[in-house]
């Protein structure tokens, strides 16, 4: 399996927390009494997420057509399916670095799936004389060295995932022995149906919530390139709609009663709610850092500077109000597509460029707002050049799994739109922005999370999302995807917003990644409206915070287009420690050896700036540097950093992202990468480092 890594590093010195903490302290227009003003706007997200929950609880007890419609939308157009082929990427400064005797740090494994053989060779395989099964290697066991030994026993390898192979294996009992008496081998068969079946779903029907049509998404252990696993999901009853092949899962309507049989098929790998997506709902800029990269002139009434021209993005949301200024005023193209098929939602596809609910184009505007009809309300990057909007909630701000999926999709590839009586060009975007999540489980592992996993992976993009607004009750599903860059929000001083979710995620991993401005965020109002203004709180409002330094980074330096885990690297390392506003005494932890400190699950590696991720350079008082490349199992590189006599500080950051994981396994993160640091390079042949 290969694993794409990327370093960070941000060699800092006293100038960058002087600098930097003065910016993160300004704010604009104080109100008379601010305690009761967050005291109000607190009550009013408590209020909505509540409604959110409810409405959530109703959509997936699949009680009313509406429902069922959204999960038995049409065949999705060919250019929704994205390729499920996955790509390398070499380059960079490193080197190999030679093998060590390092005995390699233990870590923590959560419970492997139990496989069994009982249920192949039975109804599961449809009369085949064959079934698909699963082999869980023993820790330290070779893929390479078991082939031999399984090509004698007729046994097929179709591809390895982590510390499982997925291996298409002969009914004969004495073959099934045989595998399992393998050295080598931790366990084989296939899991017991109820394990394919989500944590959720069963929750639900132990409580007796499940009746009727249910919306799903079913995940094959394989591709169904000719269609035959979709007869034979038909031929079971199921109602099979979409097909998303970069995840290989189908949306469908299942009967509750059909549940234990479908999951018994050995071709699914797993079964899961289609869960309803929620939108998470003066300028940021100045709080992010950006106002110092550019000026504005009041006479062209324009921008010059970095701005984001040269950058494309792509927003997942309510839809997008086109014919407000900020939205509109000096863009190249402005593209989009509702995903709402239903006859009974026809009115959305209206709704696509007028924005009833506003949440879409109040992201937009903080992201890159023109700032046309007032520059102080300008957004982050507002001389983007091409804008791409995927409408995936409705009206009411709701959507679900297959809405967002597909919306995703769309984004995947370039498109192209009449913009302005001109044909524009075919572009993708660079940085998709998702303020939007789920009541699901946070574990990175569902439909959901993997689909997000796979556009990041096959179409280089950088996807910032919305940790949620669900305070210490943790991050959103999507938000918990391992490829994505995970955002919570602060308010102007800095200081972590109390709705803002935290993690770690369910499987332990830290969430949220950054924080960006999230209170009291004034952005452009939807409606249809020409003109105006509306305030908002919340992770929706910290995310296009966030994309808006990406676009802003990207745009300066191109090295960062299309390696999204460079730039994620790139604003994690240089991101405003909390220390800088809470005091040294109550900041993170200096290095992640022992995990993410209780202060990381807060605001992860701190606020991202627009001056220490894009501007850096020796006049700043900072200076930036990084590298990427392609890492196989059991690699190991190194990278030589220059640091400065005078540094005070030195700040490095590791990121990675690889292929969606599989539906059986244990954890969602398959690579296993440490990093340490060789203080003057002093270890010689042998790899070493604290």
């Amino acid at each position: 399996m290969w694993t794409r890594i990327y370093l960070a590093t941000i060699i800092a010195a006293l100038l960058l927390v002087l600098v930097v903490g003065g910016g993160i302290g300004r704010t604009s227009n104080a109100k008379a009494d601010p305690a009761k003003a967050a005291d109000a706007d607190t009550e009013a997200l408590t209020a909505a997420l509540a409604r959110n929950q409810a409405a959530s609880e109703k959509r997936l007890s699949a009680q009313g057509p509406r429902t069922r419609a959204a999960a038995v939308a049409p065949n999705a157009p060919p250019e929704e399916t994205v390729s499920s082929s996955s790509r390398q990427l070499n380059g960079g400064r490193f080197q190999k670095m030679p093998a060590s005797d390092r005995a390699p740090k233990a870590r923590e494994r959560s419970s492997a799936t139990s496989l069994s053989t009982d249920g192949l060779g039975t109804d599961a395989a449809d009369g085949r004389d064959w079934s698909f099964a699963w082999i869980r290697r023993d820790p330290g066991a070779n893929a390479a060295a078991l082939q031999p030994e399984l090509r004698r026993l007729d046994v097929e390898v179709l591809r390895a995932s982590g510390e499982y192979l997925l291996v298409r294996t002969p009914h004969a009992r004495d073959v099934l022995e045989a595998v399992s008496d393998l050295a080598g081998i931790a366990d084989f068969g296939a899991p017991q149906p109820e394990r394919k079946i989500s944590d959720r779903l069963r929750a639900m029907a132990s409580r007796g919530e499940l009746d009727g049509e249910l919306p799903v998404m079913i995940a094959l252990v394989t591709e169904d390139d000719e269609g035959i696993w979709r007869k034979n999901l038909e031929a079971k009853g199921v109602v099979v709609g979409d097909w998303h092949g970069d995840i290989r899962t189908y949306a469908a309507n299942i009967g509750a009663g059909m549940l234990r049989t479908v999951a018994a098929l050995d071709f699914v790998a797993a079964i899961e709610p289609i869960e309803v997506m929620h939108a998470t709902l003066e300028s940021s800029v100045a709080v992010m850092g950006a106002d110092g990269l550019r000026r504005f002139d009041e006479a062209t009434g324009e921008f010059s500077g970095t701005t984001g021209d040269s950058v494309a993005v792509g927003i997942v949301d309510t839809g997008l109000n086109a014919n407000h200024r900020d939205v509109s005023v000096g863009r190249a193209s402005v593209c989009g597509r509702s995903f709402f098929r239903d006859a009974e939602e026809g009115d959305e596809d209206v709704d696509m460029w007028f924005d009833y609910y506003g949440h879409g184009t109040h992201v937009a505007g903080i992201l890159a707002g023109a700032g046309a009809g007032d520059s102080s309300k300008s957004g982050i990057a507002p001389g983007v050049g091409h804008i791409r909007a995927a409408k995936a909630l409705n009206r009411s701000g709701f959507g679900d799994t297959t809405t967002v999926a597909n919306a995703i999709g769309y984004l995947q590839s370039e498109s192209t739109c009449d913009w302005e009586g001109d044909e524009s060009a075919p572009v993708k975007p660079l940085v998709v922005n998702l303020s939007l999540g789920s009541q699901g489980e946070s574990n990175g592992r569902g439909a959901a999370s993997r689909k997000l996993d796979a556009a990041a992976w096959n179409s280089a993009q950088l996807l910032v999302l919305a940790a949620g607004n669900a305070g210490s009750s943790g991050v959103s599903p999507e938000s918990a995807s391992k490829n994505v860059l995970s955002v919570g929000a602060v308010t102007d001083p800095g200081v972590v917003a109390s709705f803002s979710s935290h993690g770690p995620t369910a499987d332990g991993r830290l969430a949220p990644h950054v924080v960006g401005a999230g209170f009291d965020v004034t952005s452009a109002d939807g409606g249809g409206k020409g003109k105006g203004y509306v305030t908002a709180s919340g992770t929706s409002m910290a995310a296009p915070s966030v994309a808006g330094v990406a676009a802003l980074l990207m745009d300066r330096h191109p090295d960062f287009r299309g390696r999204p885990e460079y730039a994620r690297a790139r604003l994690m390392a240089s991101a405003v420690k909390p220390s800088a506003v809470l005091g040294a005494e109550l900041g993170i932890n200096l290095d992640n050896s022992e995990g993410p400190g209780e202060w990381q699950h807060e605001y992860g590696l701190g606020l991202v700036s627009a001056r220490t991720a894009v501007a850096g350079g020796d006049d700043q008082g900072w200076t930036n540097d990084g590298d990427y490349l392609s890492v196989a199992a059991d690699e190991s590189y190194y990278v030589d950093i220059d640091v400065p006599e005078d540094a005070v500080r030195l700040d490095i950051a590791l990121s990675w992202i690889e292929p969606p994981t599989e539906s059986i396994a244990s954890q969602t993160v398959q690579a296993d990468l440490d990093l340490y640091l060789d203080v003057g390079a002093a270890s010689a042949a042998d790899a070493s480092g604290e």
